[in-house]
């Protein structure tokens, strides 16, 4: 039954067509999701609700799957699983929705040298302030 239920929430969040969808972490409430693009350019920091976001997946930790980047329309959120309860394929991508807290933080030294490293990438790249998303739920939609 919950095969079921987890088939036919990942049908309606993704659209009508033959989707294969993987959920991770806890399981993923109904209704509509808010494009992260929306969510950012609206923020105004007072809201700590966990809440539903879409986009989709531009970068994830290449070591183990610890965190992802959620992009839409040039905007993008890194998300952290809650608790560091469950973890991603490091080679995931395509769309995604997001069940989360949205919050701007500023990154340490240690922190963006912690994320370039997982990413493989120069820590100059990476910004010392962002959006990220704290996941108590991810479902990743096959492309």
């Amino acid at each position: 039954m919950k095969v079921l239920a987890v088939t036919l929430l990942s049908f309606l969040a993704f659209g009508s067509g033959a989707v294969s969808a993987k959920t991770f972490g806890a399981e993923m409430p109904a209704g509509t999701a808010q494009s992260i693009s929306a969510a950012i350019t609206g923020f105004s920091g007072d809201s700590a609700e966990v809440q539903k976001f879409s986009g989709r997946v531009a970068n994830v930790c290449r070591k183990k799957g610890c965190w992802m980047e959620l992009e839409a329309d040039g905007l993008s959120a890194r998300v952290t699983m809650l608790d560091y309860g469950f973890f991603l394929p490091t080679d995931a991508h395509g769309d995604a929705e997001v069940f989360g807290t949205l919050s701007r933080v500023k990154l340490d030294e240690k922190t963006a040298a912690h994320y370039a490293k997982d990413a493989g990438i120069d820590v100059a790249d990476v910004p010392r302030e962002e959006f990220q998303l704290v996941a108590h739920s991810v479902v990743l939609a096959a492309p």
